[in-house]
Parts: C-alpha cells; sequence; structure tokens
C-alpha cells in the first residue's frame, strides 16, 4: 500500500514456494480489497496500480492460484518469468486469453535472441533481468550495459535488475526505459519492503522525469 501511495503503476506478488517473497491468493485479495477501499485523501496521484502475479513455473501450485486470479480478474497481469513458464503457457491455448508479459534474463547475445524469440510470438514488450547462476530474478544484480542497449534495439525498454534509490535516476537518464521494475534494493530484509527506501526510490524517479 506504500509503493500504491507513493505512486507505483503496478504492485508484484511472486508466486514461487522457493522465493523469499512467496506471496499468496489472500495476500493479493486483500490488497485488491484495501486498493478499492482507500479513502480519497491516501489515494496515490495517478489511478490504482496494476496487480501483477510472477510465475516461473506453471504446473506448480502456486502458479495455477495465480492464473486461476488472473481468469477472475484480482490479478491484472501474468509475469512469466524466464523460458520455462512462457513455454508452458503458450502450449496451453487457453492462457492466451489472460493478461500477461514475458520477463527474460540476460546473460550474453544469447539473451538478446531470447526477445527476439518472444516478440516473434507477438508479445509486445518483454521485461529484462540479470541471470546470476540459476536464480530467476530478485538478484539485485544489474543487466550488463551493452545487453540493456541492444534490448532496446528490439521494443520500447522494460528494464529489471538491481535498481535502487541509489542508481535509479542515472539508469532511467541512460536508457529510458518505458518500465522499470525494483524489488530487492527496496527491502529491509529478503520479502520485506523498507518504507525508507520506497519513498527514496520515488522521489528519484520523480526527479529523473522533472
Amino acid at each position: 500500500m506504500a509503493a500504491a501511495n507513493l505512486g507505483a503503476d503496478l504492485l508484484g506478488f511472486v508466486f514461487c514456494e522457493a522465493s523469499q517473497r512467496n506471496a499468496s491468493e489472500s495476500v493479493v485479495r486483500e490488497v485488491r480489497a484495501a486498493l478499492q477501499n482507500r479513502p480519497a485523501s491516501e489515494a496515490s496521484r495517478k489511478s490504482a496500480p496494476f496487480l501483477v502475479g510472477v510465475i516461473i513455473d506453471t504446473t506448480s501450485g502456486q502458479a495455477k492460484a495465480a492464473l486461476s486470479l488472473a481468469r477472475q480478474g484480482v490479478l491484472d497481469f501474468v509475469q512469466l518469468h524466464g523460458e520455462r513458464a512462457a513455454q508452458e503457457f503458450f502450449a496451453d491455448k487457453e492462457n492466451l486469453f489472460i493478461p500477461h508479459y514475458c520477463a527474460a534474463n540476460l546473460c550474453g547475445a544469447d539473451g538478446v535472441d531470447k526477445i527476439q524469440g518472444l516478440l516473434n510470438l507477438g508479445e509486445p514488450r518483454v521485461l529484462i533481468d540479470a541471470k546470476v547462476g540459476g536464480k530467476v530474478g530478485g538478484t539485485g544484480t544489474q543487466v550488463a550495459e551493452d545487453l540493456v542497449f541492444e534490448a532496446k534495439k528490439k521494443s520500447p525498454l522494460w528494464l529489471a535488475g538491481g535498481l535502487g534509490a541509489d542508481n535509479v535516476r542515472d539508469v532511467i537518464e541512460k536508457y529510458s526505459p518505458e518500465l522499470i521494475d525494483a524489488s530487492s534494493l527496496l527491502e529491509a530484509a529478503p520479502g520485506k519492503k523498507d518504507h525508507e527506501k520506497l519513498k527514496a526510490f520515488f522521489e528519484q524517479v520523480d526527479a529523473a522525469q522533472s
């Protein structure tokens, strides 16, 4: 709710049991209700943010819960993070009616090829994130500069990875992204957002856009 009141356009909920940021159906419903019922004095300067369920394995119980919430309209989108999630999602034609976007982890030239492959499938945007070992997101690591510029040639830039108050202004001014995604550097501990870091982050975003 703090992020919403500071002006976030999207709020992400990770649906993965192995993640320290693992969310639940009840939490998403609680946030949806709170957004709908918040008083005007607490409403953000923008409209209410979209709610996004992040999944990496469509066959898991958590992912199935996220997909169900999206079908019900409780989640506005699902983010398909990684090749496995995208492949499984597209294999089931019923899923194509679910609002979604894809995230790709980049490491070397093959990462840019992943973006092109998703664009060829008709995806209008691809969120890029850094690849660190076998981890899928949430590493606090920035995407290499050369890969960011290569990705930007493919489509308007959606960027995640290692974004915080200390660097987001420089990143926006350097790359002019259409969308930025931040998480780990806005936390007091894994899975626990820090209100002061959130505030500082949004102040830097506003400064970069002024």
